[in-house]
Formats: structure tokens, C-alpha cells, sequence
């Protein structure tokens, strides 16, 4: 099971690449828990993808899967607010779901056991044929806006902050040969304490933008320029004491003017 894993608030993203076998009719992508499969996404013989919710089909995405090809896949639940979004390469929907609806497996036995994302349908046997690549699964909710990023480095990348989970989102940062993303928990604001929730490797190589986080591999220092906290901006710095797993140091910050 995912560790800090909540049913109401999950987001992830991965690449993928299928290979062609035509014995297989469905392609299974990547399923949510064993016993109840809450979720799933799967390619149809058509190559059309397609999302299941609590092991029925829930919509067909219309969205074409061309096998031999890498493919990218986003995704993010807010089932508080009723609300998925999902992103295939450059397409993007956001699915309104009914108000009554939820994951049947919260509440059975399998609650606990199913917190987890696999890449077979125990179920139907429909199992994934082929690579997958830079997966990064997040406990909280990524709007619109902030999966778009996590695959683009280029573009506007500031940290962001989110109320409700207390949690500063690093959309991109290279350290390394890798490009990073990661999540810390507010504790405490005077002065700043952080706690390192979440992190991932992006697929860009490089973030240009002058307000995205970057690393100075000389001081070993992680500079945070510009994020929004209580209606004010703030930067920090962070000392990266270790690689694997991810580790850091708060070493200064203060508010921008």
C-alpha cells in the first residue's frame, strides 16, 4: 500500500509506451487496488482509452492510444468536490462526478489493503504490455494548472501554496542530471519549518524560467524564489543534505517586497 494514501485526494502522472500484441483485446494502463479495482485506465481494440471507477466503466475518453509510441498520462481526484481531471498528452477533460458518488472500497475490509496502483487487472486479466516511465504519485489534490507543469519545465513553474492540504508545491527543480518536483508541510511560519511530504523526477531536463526553483551545485543550496503563503511572498533556500532518498535543510528566507 501507498503510504500517507488517501481515497479522497490522489494525483498522479506517468509515460508509456505499449507494445503491440494482438492476442491482448484490452490494454490495461494502470489500476487502483487488487480486490475492488476503484480505478482503471485501459485501452479498448479500437486504441481508444477509456476510465473505470469502482470496477465498472465510468466514460469513454474518446482520446486515440498509438501503440509503439510514448504516451503521457495525468490524472487527479477530488472526490470532496465531486471532480476528476484527467490529461492524455495534450488533451485535457475534467469529469463532474454524480454528488452521491464515492470509492466502494472505503468502508470494506479491503479499505486498507487496496491502497495501491498496479499495472494489471486482476480481475479481467488485463495486464499493461510494454514500458512505463517517470510515474510520480502525489497525496493530494493538482489542479489543471499544476499537472500541466509537471512535465514542463519551460513554462511559468513558481512554487505554489495550497491551503487546504498545508502543503508547498516545487513544481521543477534540477538537481543532478534530473528534473525534480516535491512537496513540502508548512509546521510552522515564525519562524519557517518545513517537512518534506512528496517528491518526484519530472520529464524535462532543464527549467529556464526565472521563477522556477534551481539548484547551485556548488553550494549545494536548493533556491525557492517566489512562492505565496497568507497573502504575502516568500523565498527560501534549502541545503540538499541527501539524494536518495531526497533530504534538506533549511538553510535561510524571507518575504519578497
Amino acid at each position: 500500500p501507498i503510504n500517507n494514501f488517501d481515497y479522497e485526494e490522489l494525483s498522479f502522472s506517468l509515460d508509456f509506451y505499449v507494445l503491440n500484441d494482438k492476442n491482448l483485446p484490452i490494454y490495461n494502463i494502470i489500476t487502483g487496488g487488487r480486490s475492488y479495482r476503484w480505478l482503471a485506465f485501459s485501452i479498448d481494440k479500437n486504441g481508444k482509452l477509456f476510465i473505470k471507477l469502482n470496477n465498472r466503466l465510468y466514460k469513454n475518453l474518446n482520446w486515440t492510444v498509438s501503440l509503439g509510441e510514448w504516451h503521457n498520462l495525468k490524472c487527479s481526484f477530488d472526490i470532496s468536490q465531486k471532480k476528476i481531471i484527467v490529461i492524455f498528452d495534450d488533451n485535457s477533460e475534467t469529469i463532474n462526478l454524480e454528488p452521491d458518488f464515492k470509492f466502494e472500497v472505503v468502508g470494506s475490509k479491503f479499505e486498507n489493503s487496496d491502497k495501491h496502483l498496479t499495472f494489471t487487472d486482476y480481475g479481467h486479466a488485463d495486464v499493461f504490455y510494454g514500458y512505463v516511465d517517470n510515474l510520480m504519485i502525489y497525496n493530494h489534490v493538482l489542479s489543471l494548472e499544476e499537472l500541466q507543469q509537471l512535465n514542463n519545465c519551460n513554462e511559468n513553474v513558481a512554487a505554489t501554496y495550497n491551503a487546504r492540504s498545508n502543503l508547498i508545491h516545487i513544481p521543477c527543480f534540477v538537481l543532478g542530471d534530473s528534473s525534480y518536483s516535491l512537496d513540502l508541510k508548512v509546521i510552522n511560519t515564525s519562524p519557517f519549518q518545513f517537512e518534506l511530504k512528496d517528491y518526484g523526477v519530472n520529464n524535462a531536463s532543464y527549467c529556464n524560467d526565472t521563477k522556477a526553483a534551481s539548484y547551485n551545485s556548488s553550494s549545494n543550496i536548493l533556491d525557492i524564489p517566489c512562492f505565496s503563503l497568507g497573502g504575502s511572498c516568500f523565498w527560501l533556500n534549502m541545503k540538499v543534505i541527501n539524494i536518495s532518498p531526497v533530504q534538506f535543510e533549511l538553510t535561510n528566507y524571507g518575504q519578497n517586497r
